[in-house]
């Protein structure tokens, strides 16, 4: 078989995958592709990447030294090939100045709101459809959003909901992704939101975190997506090793210490309602909006 090869580019950053005897048109083909990769596009010309993937035919092995890696298995393997490709992504992404962040976004008169937090079921997809679908927000991104933190803007992010919760369900009926339309241009960050949603409670708290707290956290989750922490292959068995550096990570700090001296961060704890009620009196503050929940 014909050697063939395809880019991956993920807001700039790209990925080459090569292959004489893989299949790589079930890649091409891969929604989950386009579901994981923020800003994911398939490109077949000569650009340059400056990472680089080998897949392979074979009894299942892999081998990995940033910013090259070789995968062989006996098949195709989808979550494993673009788990590994975003991994890389990420990479390339943090040594231009570029963060995936685990989060949802919407866009509020020409301003983003970031609702981030690593754990699951916090209610920042919700959130972040309650102020699209009733106060005039418009959806950015779920489950990741792309920072750029030295301009203080989103550039991108993933533009479907996968609904696996009960109430997306409700929403939106039994299929597996919601597809929203995703502004095309970036947007300046007005301010990020730690939630938790607790339906049970009648009032709600708030805490301003100071510079310290937001950055200790911010750091610590923009570093998880490149020291392999939560990347397995070959059905869970094999944890990828890390593709941190001292240079990455130093680049990385001192945009985090820079960023949390002018961007505020609230943690908010309540119902949808109370949430959503301060969250539209902070846009107010910021000259966002006039409306009241």
């Amino acid at each position: 078989m014909n050697k063939r090869r395809i880019i991956i580019d993920s807001a700039g950053a790209k990925v080459l995958i090569t292959s004489t005897d893989f299949n790589i048109k079930k890649l091409e083909q891969s929604e989950f592709l386009q579901r994981y990769v923020p800003n994911c596009k398939i490109l077949y010309d000569s650009v340059s990447a400056v990472a680089n993937i080998t897949l392979k035919t074979g009894k299942p092995d892999f081998f990995l030294k940033y910013p090259k890696a070789k995968y062989t298995n006996i098949f195709y393997e989808d979550k494993d090939i673009v788990s590994l490709i975003e991994f890389l992504l990420e990479g390339v992404r943090q040594e231009t100045g570029i963060y995936c962040l685990h989060s949802s976004s919407t866009v509020m008169n020409g301003k983003s709101i970031i609702f981030w937090g690593n754990a699951s079921g916090m209610g920042k997809t919700r959130l972040a459809l309650t102020l699209s679908e009733k106060f005039g927000a418009q959806m950015y991104s779920d489950e990741k959003t792309l920072l750029n933190l030295q301009e203080n803007i989103v550039i991108g992010g993933i533009a479907s909901i996968y609904l696996s919760k009960p109430y997306l369900q409700d929403k939106f009926g039994n299929a597996d992704f919601y597809n929203f339309t995703q502004p095309g241009q970036p947007f300046s960050v007005g301010f990020f939101v730690y939630p938790h949603i607790d339906e049970d409670s009648k009032s709600i708290y708030v805490e301003r975190w100071d510079a310290n707290k937001f950055s200790w956290h911010l750091y610590e989750e923009l570093s998880r997506k490149i020291r392999g922490t939560s990347r397995r292959i070959f059905n869970n068995t094999l944890p990828v090793s890390s593709i941190d550096s001292i240079p990455i990570a130093t680049q990385r700090s001192l945009a985090v210490e820079a960023y949390v001296k002018s961007t505020p961060c609230y943690y908010m704890r309540g119902s949808e309602v109370l949430i959503c009620e301060n969250i539209l009196k902070l846009c107010d503050k910021f000259n966002e909006t006039k409306k009241t929940f």
